[in-house]
């Protein structure tokens, strides 16, 4: 897919990210989770960390060291809540 901006909303970052933005996720409920990621094209949810179980989301593929951005830490908040 094509490469879109994203911002994570804790830490105000931008990454180019790649993905297939064919689709997208509406009307999450607050008592669900929190929209990590954002879209900056469109202010789509890119990411959600839920509220009630240990887990996140994302709609991109996350990059790790080395292969340029690094979104890697979306890995290391995985294996956190592993």
């Amino acid at each position: 897919g094509a490469s879109q901006p994203v911002i994570d909303l804790r830490t105000s970052k931008t990454y180019p990210t790649a993905q297939n933005h064919g689709y997208v996720v509406s009307g999450l409920p607050a008592s669900a989770g929190e929209v990590s990621h954002q879209n900056v094209n469109d202010k789509s949810c890119e990411g959600i960390r839920y509220a009630h179980i240990p887990a996140i989301s994302v709609q991109f593929r996350p990059i790790g060291p080395g292969e340029g951005q690094d979104t890697g830490y979306i890995f290391d908040e995985f294996l956190r809540l592993c």
